[in-house]
């Protein structure tokens, strides 16, 4: 059996005495491309991702897979973005992917940018301050960086959130090219209509547990979904 890119295992994460995380088990593999993350605001999702990447250190419980191997001290297999845009806004857009060329040759990290403006249709603002473009944009600026290494997997947090429906489109079909070219995802999305479209297979968190994985339509017809998240509004 090959290895998972991801495989998270009876993870916790506290703070203060309080469980964000509780005993936490998942695992992605290459068998998908695009993984779905849902659950209530306060469910633990963007904690998970900050498990995974590094940020926290869990309380207990191993995080391991082919993606979280490293080299020279960096998670080359990773790529990540955020669910508000973390973008060097008085550097250009060309120079926020090339900020994340660590250890790439210059002309490849060139070559690599170059590539990444034109798949994600930034070639015409390439030399515009990351600050002057909307959301959207930014949130393509955050992918690019985050593809710069060309990861085996990438978490996206809300990709689609706040953002025109056209741009959201554009980008789910931006991500299926990438999956294409084998790039695989893991995604936090409170647009159903968007992650179902993508995801063959979701798993749903809620009080900081996985109560549920499956494809769609299993994860609709499930009764605990239905109740801790389906079934309520989300902003």
């Amino acid at each position: 059996m090959s290895t998972p890119l991801l495989d998270v295992r009876d993870v916790s994460v506290q703070f203060d005495g309080v469980r964000a995380l509780n005993d936490v088990t998942l695992t992605i593999t290459d068998d998908h491309h695009f993984w779905g993350l849902i659950g209530p605001n306060g469910s633990g999702k963007t904690t998970l991702f900050n498990a995974i990447s590094g940020l926290y250190k869990p309380t207990s419980g191993t995080i391991t897979g082919s993606a979280l191997r490293q080299r020279r001290g960096t998670l080359d297999k990773l790529g990540r973005t955020f669910q508000h845009p973390r973008v060097f806004g008085r550097l250009t857009v060309l120079e926020n992917l090339l900020a994340a060329s660590a250890a790439m040759n210059a002309n490849a990290a060139k070559l690599r940018a170059d590539e990444l403006l034109e798949l994600l249709s930034l070639t015409t603002v390439a030399d515009r301050f990351a600050e002057e473009l909307s959301i959207g944009q930014q949130k393509l600026v955050e992918l690019g960086r985050a593809l710069m290494r060309d990861p085996e997997l990438v978490l996206l947090d809300e990709v689609a959130a706040g953002i025109h429906p056209r741009l959201r489109t554009e980008i789910a079909q931006y991500l299926r090219t990438l999956a294409d070219r084998g790039t695989h995802f893991l995604i936090i999305e409170h647009d159903m209509r968007f992650l179902m479209r993508l995801c063959t297979r979701i798993f749903c968190l809620a009080h900081g547990s996985v109560i549920a994985e499956g494809t769609p339509d299993e994860i609709r017809a499930d009764h605990r979904v239905v109740a801790e998240y389906l079934g309520r509004r989300h902003g």
